[in-house]
């Protein structure tokens, strides 16, 4: 072999290739239907819990919701000419949707979740062109849709006789259930029990705070969401009641732990930066405290999701991500 044939080899072996793609650069293998999929089953001891406390009635409350978001999913991408596929999007909507549903609808009522569902995917996420650019949670403004317009029906759902109350109904007043000590009653709403009237997910907190935790260790939610979310709403609410056992039992109560872990944790309505994660999760805890001491709802939970989600773009705006290697100018 000729010399400069040896030369031209070795410089071909030695030269460095570079690829010139779109980011991310570095992927971690998780796609949008691994993380939905998760989510979901990350759902299922809530509503195992509730199927404990509640019996099997709750069943058919949420299947109806899951197969009207699904059916409203499918609907609306074949008008609007695209391909449907199952991504787990819709599955989560009707399953979180289904579990702020109260866990005593009458069969006759099962329409209610079903148009709740259909509400949130046609209106709320597929209106503003589907998966990662709605403006607001999708559950959420279901449940809002529904509470708004059938109020009574819900009211009346949440217990399963009328004389009986909800624990926030209690707390709200700041005093527990008369026959019953406090730290029994607290116990109770952390692990459920047969006396804890509210949704289908408020059965037990531990179930919530299970699949929280499962979905965090994953890096399939962000921690800085639930837990300024869930801080702020207890230090505001231990200000005002002085009180430890009440603020805790206060904290149980309502859909806070299933609005903060599987609600306001949604990628495409929150911020993108961590200290804007914090400010948003900040502002809906202090907007669940103003609802519930202040305000005539009992609870504010869905009410203070949907008002942060709409200040979601201005928090991106004044918290970015500062671009690599750009310095912060002196003075």
């Amino acid at each position: 072999m000729r010399k400069d044939e040896r030369d031209e080899m070795t410089e071909k072996k030695d030269r460095v290739e570079l690829v010139v793609s779109a980011s991310p650069h570095i992927r971690k293998g998780a796609t949008v239907e691994r993380i939905m999929y998760a989510i979901a089953l990350c759902l299922f001891p809530a509503i195992g819990a509730s199927v404990y406390w509640h019996g099997l009635r709750i069943l058919p409350i949420v299947a109806v919701s899951v197969i009207g978001a699904i059916l409203a999913e499918y609907i609306a991408m074949k008008l609007m000419k695209k391909r449907f596929y199952m991504d787990g999007s819709a599955l989560v909507t009707g399953l979180v949707l289904g579990l702020m549903m109260p866990p005593y609808l009458s069969y006759s009522q099962l329409w209610l979740p079903f148009i709740g569902s259909v509400f949130a995917i046609a209106i709320v996420k597929q209106a503003f062109g589907g998966l990662g650019q709605n403006i607001w949670s999708p559950a959420a403004g279901g449940f809002l849709f529904c509470m708004l317009s059938w109020e009574g029906i819900l009211k009346k759902s949440w217990v399963p006789v009328v004389t009986e109350a909800t624990p926030l109904s209690y707390l709200n007043s700041w005093e527990l259930p008369v026959g019953i000590t406090q730290i029994d009653y607290l116990w109770n709403l952390f692990l459920g029990g047969p006396e804890i009237y509210g949704a289908i997910g408020e059965a037990s907190v531990l179930a919530l705070l299970m699949g929280g935790i499962i979905l965090i260790c994953l890096g399939y939610i962000d921690w800085r969401i639930p837990l300024s979310f869930i801080g702020t709403t207890g230090l505001l609410l231990f200000l005002v009641s002085q009180n430890g056992v009440l603020t805790l039992s206060h904290l149980f109560a309502g859909g806070l732990f299933l609005g903060a872990f599987f609600i306001a944790t949604e990628r495409a309505t929150s911020p993108l930066t961590g200290w804007g994660k914090v400010l948003f999760g900040i502002g809906c805890g202090a907007l669940v405290f103003v609802i519930r001491i202040f305000a005539s709802a009992t609870e504010g939970v869905a009410y203070s999701i949907i008002l942060m989600n709409t200040f979601t773009p201005l928090i991106d705006r004044f918290l970015k991500t500062r671009p690599f290697g750009e310095m912060r100018k002196k003075g």
